[in-house]
């Protein structure tokens, strides 16, 4: 909440009823200074999740016949990756442009979040306790 102080030196003048929309707007965006840094990191995370996805698709394609059922795992954390740092760099460079921010892509990144760490600590987990590490 905001308070506007008015002032008039002149008797006639009266009660004064004002009504308004604050804007803050940076010389980079309306996006805060603590979160503009998102932008470029989010960007060069899906770049890196790119070429990581390119590699890991051509290492599969190559080595198609002797994967392992847990690396199918590894590539759905690796698309969820993708996926997630995309949906933040565009949340967060459309919430730069234009002030404004859905809650639709947030509400799509903090799930594809919490799928993407849900996966690949049970990932961890059962790697660590041997399972599917051998093909039968």
């Amino acid at each position: 909440r905001y308070y506007l102080l008015f002032s008039s030196c002149l008797n006639s003048t009266g009660d004064v009823h004002m009504t308004g929309q604050i804007v803050w707007m940076n010389p980079y965006g309306y996006l805060p200074g603590e979160l503009y840094h998102f932008i470029p990191l989010f960007s060069y995370l899906t770049l890196a999740y790119i070429v990581l996805s390119v590699l890991w698709g051509v290492l599969c394609l190559i080595h198609r016949e002797d994967l392992l059922f847990l690396q199918h795992y590894v590539t759905a954390v690796i698309v969820l990756g993708l996926l997630e740092s995309a949906t933040w760099y565009f949340d967060y460079r459309n919430f730069n442009m234009t002030g404004t921010r859905p809650i639709g892509p947030v509400i799509v990144g903090v799930v594809l979040s919490s799928i993407k760490r849900t996966l690949s600590r049970l990932l961890v987990l059962v790697v660590c306790m041997g399972y599917g590490v051998m093909k039968p």
